[in-house]
């Protein structure tokens, strides 16, 4: 990711480490009931340590409620906050002590119990509040309790949209006029660092610019309220580019302004000493558009659940299942790269589904009357292809490969369809108002389809609905087409010309993580929370907390 840093009125270029998708930040409150009497004189003084695991590795601290002196029932105030990671297994141990020393450590503390639980669980099962029983330091459940209340920090996400225009601006050219461009910076660490950057208009004293949309936490990092550096600049081919005028306003001043024709005078610092000097133009926003919508959480936090259904490629590029050099061979004992595709993607999503029933097919495969299938119940069970949980998936996976041969062709438009026909139902639910399901279907393939023009069709289809695509490559196979699929560089196109209303597809390479599974699934899921709040905001569903 490359930043553009503004000095002195020059653009240069400043190099960042890239980010991944950006997180919701939620805040923990916490409260005890029926805490133990652990002093002789008094009641106790309990506190709540926090610490948090990423997908079972190093635990860290994250934070620690006030103590709260002679109670049993405390209502801490401090709130903890928690980055929300949807695509990670992220645990959550709540520690809870007696302070015996003031200040001091842990260890000189009496511990009265704690509770473990995934994030995932806290916000999918139980919809961000949970009450659960302190366990002793012999794993022992009593009467003490913990309720743990989640809630997201910063209502709202969104994005804006701006057209921009100056008149009567200076004049940098000395043979023509001025080639002027914007740039809009917000104040981050110290300096300002250019968050958008127009086009450069040619030959004129009155541009216009293109407008533009931008994702509110980009722009002003999800207020406002801040205060923004709008700067005007003449591009030079041969130098660096001339300062023309700035001047500060917040989203909400150039919004109010745009309103009412309000001009913004470019000012110049170096020729405000000069005495007729009154600005080095005007510039005007006469398209201001702000369009906001609730987190990922505030939609499970309400019901939503998240509901997740897997198509497997059953070709015969994918080799004899019998032998190891197959990507089906199932080893004793061990899972294939398909199975470690199911488990992971299915781990991480299990805990927002509370029924845990995974609709599971295979594809292009032939049955034993000769007839081939691209949407074959991996439970045998055509009326109802609901598997219990993921190792009936799994099991239903090998049990398939056993009976059915690989054939092919391969062919994702039908497994789409048949996951629009099922978010078709919850859509409707949506528009009447009823929080429901939003739906993923995990795709897992060894090679190039063979029906792109049709699947292009079945995903811009499915891009109005509440269902996202996620597509994992195993095998060595050249996937380089599978870019056509995932919008994240350009709008996947119809064979009608018609475009997917947003990006549902994300692809990767099972081969890319070297059996780091948890990071598969972490690059697979992590931007299906957008995928929803895009979702939500196309159809005006409210959570209605």
């Amino acid at each position: 990711v490359c930043l553009f840093v503004l000095s002195k009125g020059k653009l240069i270029m400043n190099s960042s480490p890239s980010s991944s998708t950006p997180k919701e930040v939620l805040q923990l409150h916490l409260s005890c009931a029926h805490i133990p009497r652990k002093d002789i004189t008094s009641k106790s003084d309990p506190f709540v340590v926090v610490y948090q695991t990423f997908d079972g590795g190093q635990e860290s601290k994250i934070g620690q409620t006030e103590v709260v002196k002679d109670c049993h029932d405390p209502d801490f105030h401090t709130l903890i906050p928690i980055t929300f990671y949807f695509e990670r297994i992220q645990s959550i141990r709540f520690a809870v002590y007696d302070e015996d020393v003031k200040g001091g450590l842990l260890s000189k503390q009496d511990f009265i119990g704690e509770v473990k639980i995934n994030l995932s669980e806290l916000m999918g099962g139980h919809r961000g509040n949970l009450t659960a029983p302190l366990k002793s330091s012999k794993g022992k459940v009593g009467k003490t309790t913990i309720t743990v209340l989640a809630e997201g920090v910063g209502a709202v996400g969104g994005s804006i949209t701006l057209a921009a225009n100056a008149i009567n601006v200076d004049k940098k050219d000395l043979f023509g006029k001025s080639d002027p461009y914007f740039v809009i910076s917000r104040f981050i660490g110290g300096k300002w660092n250019a968050v958008h950057q127009s086009e450069v208009v040619k030959k004129t004293l009155n541009p216009a610019w293109k407008s533009f949309t931008s994702d509110i936490a980009t722009l002003c990092n999800g207020d406002t309220s801040v205060k923004l550096l709008f700067q005007v600049f003449d591009y030079d081919k041969r130098s660096d580019p001339d300062f023309i005028g700035d001047f500060t306003a917040s989203i909400d001043d150039i919004e109010k302004g745009s309103h009412t024709s309000q001009g913004w005078p470019l000012i110049n610092e170096k020729k405000t000493s000069k005495r007729k000097y009154k600005n080095s133009g005007m510039m005007y926003f006469p398209t201001v558009k702000i369009a906001t919508f609730q987190p990922f959480s505030a939609y499970l936090r309400a019901g939503m659940q998240i509901c997740c259904s897997f198509g497997i490629d059953f070709t015969a590029s994918n080799g004899n299942p019998s032998l190891p050099s197959s990507l089906h061979f199932h080893a004793p004992g061990a899972l294939n790269e398909y199975g470690d595709a199911i488990f992971s993607v299915g781990t991480i999503l299990q805990d927002y589904d509370s029924d845990k029933q995974f609709p599971a097919f295979g594809f292009g495969l032939k049955m034993a009357d000769g007839t081939v299938s691209h949407s074959y119940p991996l439970n045998g069970n055509f009326q109802n292809p609901f598997c219990s949980g993921l190792q009936q998936v799994l099991d239903g996976y090998y049990n398939t490969l056993s009976q059915m041969q690989l054939w092919g062709p391969t062919n994702f438009a039908p497994i789409i369809r048949q996951a629009s026909s099922v978010a078709k139902t919850s859509h409707e639910r949506f528009k009447e108002g009823v929080m429901g399901e939003y739906h993923i279907l995990c795709i897992v393939t060894d090679g190039v389809i063979t029906d792109m023009l049709d699947t292009k069709d079945a995903i811009v289809e499915a891009s109005a609905l509440p269902l996202s695509i996620v597509i994992i490559g195993v095998g060595s196979a050249n996937f380089r087409k599978m870019d056509e699929l995932d919008g994240d560089k350009h709008k996947v196109k119809g064979t009608s010309g018609k475009e997917a209303s947003r990006d549902i597809v994300q692809f990767v390479e099972f081969r890319q993580f070297n059996g780091r599974t948890s990071d598969l699934a972490a690059a697979v899921l992590e931007e299906i929370p957008g995928q929803v709040e895009k979702y939500c905001a196309d159809n005006h569903v409210l959570p209605n907390l």
